[in-house]
């Protein structure tokens, strides 16, 4: 992996709002949980120009924390809770930004002419991991993993890849990570196979065909996926089965799910038929009913 100076740039190339503005689609980042399970964050266009919001998960109790006229989106708790790290775009660049749970201290912690997308802190809330696209003219795109402390400074370059990244973080949501899951996609049209994988035995299951973006239960005993990219329906299925069950949920295109720390809900936004952002809707696991949250 190589670094670049930040004074030799890149050509801009992100402008999430005006790409929404223009009839497409608002960035697909799901809404995240607070560690205790209580809270939501996410983006939303409805109350400004790419706002974070935050909502209790009964869909009460909603704060704009953000309200500045660029766009902010990707907001991700700190394992404390304590701060929400989230990005903001500047004339065709993105970089990385923290504040405290109530929106106040907002502080940029990345700069220049780059893309940095934010994929999440470390597990002691001191360090922010983000990945580095440095698009040029003319030549092809370059992806690197960087960290920066809370506190700002200057980004580290990680050794650790992005695919190393997730993986650490998803053997950790299982029973001492002694089960891992994957999609491997099965043609052009995102189609995947899910498996689960026994780490001790280094075996793999078939859990379910024309399915993606699984997610397993704390206790590992589900996984929770969306169907086939066209209809991207809700479903869970057993890890010691096959096949799982299929949700209801409004019909549209959604985003990846995520579970919360307690593991009592999924949050999951819904691009709902005729709207092109995604509103963010809590899926209750013990009965499987759901709680629309709108905040204005």
């Amino acid at each position: 992996m190589v670094f670049f100076l930040l004074s030799a740039g890149c050509s801009p190339g992100k402008d999430s709002w005006n790409e929404y503005a223009n009839g497409g689609l608002y960035p697909q980042d799901p809404p995240n949980f607070s560690p205790d399970g209580l809270h939501i964050v996410f983006s939303s266009p409805r109350t400004g120009h790419g706002d974070i919001v935050r909502a209790s998960y009964d869909g009460s109790n909603c704060a704009r924390l953000t309200k500045t006229n660029d766009y902010e989106g990707r907001p991700i708790y700190s394992p404390t809770g304590k701060s929400i790290a989230y990005m903001r775009e500047t004339s065709g660049y993105s970089h990385v930004w923290i504040m405290s749970e109530n929106g106040l201290n907002q502080i940029q912690l990345t700069s220049g002419r780059v893309i940095d997308n934010l994929v999440g802190f470390s597990k002691d809330a001191q360090f922010v991991f983000f990945s580095r696209e440095k698009p040029t003219i003319g030549l092809a795109a370059t992806y690197d993993l960087y960290s920066v402390s809370i506190n700002g400074g200057e980004p580290v370059l990680s050794k650790m890849d992005l695919s190393e990244l997730r993986s650490s973080a998803l053997h950790d949501a299982t029973p001492k990570g002694k089960i891992s899951v994957e999609a491997i996609q099965t043609n052009e049209l995102g189609y995947s196979d899910i498996y689960i994988k026994e780490e001790i035995s280094d075996t793999k299951r078939l859990l379910r065909s024309n399915a993606h973006s699984p997610v397993i239960s704390h206790d590992g005993k589900s996984v929770y996926f969306l169907t086939s990219p066209a209809s991207r329906e809700f479903g869970v299925v057993k890890t010691n089965e096959s096949g799982g069950q299929i949700f209801p949920l409004p019909s549209g295109y959604k985003t990846v799910p995520e579970i919360s720390p307690d593991g009592k809900r999924i949050a999951i936004g819904v691009f709902k038929t005729g709207s092109n952002y995604p509103t963010p809707f809590i899926i209750n696991l013990s009965n499987f009913t759901f709680i629309e949250i709108i905040c204005d």
